[in-house]
């Protein structure tokens, strides 16, 4: 059975229904922006089928927009020590990051080829080595394969890259 179309949703559960929330996923995001210029085709920016302004985190990098976006939807920048990496990804991206210490950026997480800066250029989810989840490393999509650590099926074929 499909869902009841006669029932509004609540995608953030805050007894409001989305109909009636500028912010329905409750991301600090409104959804207008969410929602992309004519409103007809919602956003979807990691491909995951859900519109950005039901998504709690729109480019599946593991990072809630409430902590990288600013309720205009652009990104938070502020970098307390200068090494590249805004302070809400590196409170984000684990417990041997800190904002004031510049030396962040170069050290890699444990277990990951890749440093701290080329994770967050690269927009990759710092918490594992395969963001997308299908099987294949972040590094070898990046390096070796050439397909995208952000798209599980980066061909579109309805399989994973693996």
């Amino acid at each position: 059975m499909g869902a009841d179309l006669n029932v509004p949703l609540d995608t953030d559960g805050d007894g409001i229904f989305d109909y009636r929330e500028t912010d329905s996923d409750n991301d600090g995001i409104p959804d207008a922006i969410e929602r992309g210029p004519d409103g007809l085709h919602p956003r979807a920016t990691d491909g995951d089928g859900v519109p950005d302004y039901r998504d709690t985190d729109s480019n599946n990098n593991g990072i809630p927009d409430s902590l990288e976006l600013a309720a205009d939807g652009s990104a938070r920048t502020q970098d307390s020590d200068g090494d590249g990496l805004p302070d809400y990804w590196e409170t984000f991206a684990g417990p041997n990051l800190s904002p004031n210490n510049p030396a962040d950026a170069v050290t890699r997480p444990t277990g990951h080829p890749l440093t701290y800066l080329q994770i967050f250029r690269s927009g990759l989810n710092p918490r594992t080595t395969d963001t997308d989840g299908d099987g294949l490393s972040d590094f070898d999509e990046l390096f070796v394969y050439g397909t995208s650590p952000l798209l599980a099926d980066t061909d579109g074929d309805g399989m994973p890259d693996k």
